[in-house]
């Protein structure tokens, strides 16, 4: 996952978001919490750093940071296959609107 985070700040920064460190890059379990991973690993090491596998759901959130009245919050929700993600959704990357 670190390397995953790694990889997105290194686009921001390409892209001259402004302040790219601070951005928010999360992964997490789905389940009934966003903390449904176990914290620590079979030998009781923290579970920072966990492998993405075939077969995983996950949702990925990325925070663009912005100034005071500019930002963007994206989710997507991702199957994990051997080559990749795949979006669980197709509702694409268009705001969701009433309209």
């Amino acid at each position: 996952i670190s390397e995953l985070q790694r990889q997105g700040r290194e686009i921001y920064r390409r892209e001259g978001v402004p302040d790219p460190a601070a951005a928010v890059i999360f992964f997490h379990g789905l389940g009934l919490s966003h903390m449904d991973l176990e914290q620590t690993t079979a030998d009781g090491r923290p579970n920072g750093d966990w492998m993405l596998e075939d077969g995983m759901v996950v949702p990925v959130h990325l925070l663009y940071p912005g100034g005071e009245h500019e930002r963007c919050w994206l989710e997507e929700v991702v199957a994990i296959e051997k080559d990749g993600g795949r979006p669980l959704f197709s509702w694409g990357f268009a705001p969701l609107t009433a309209e």
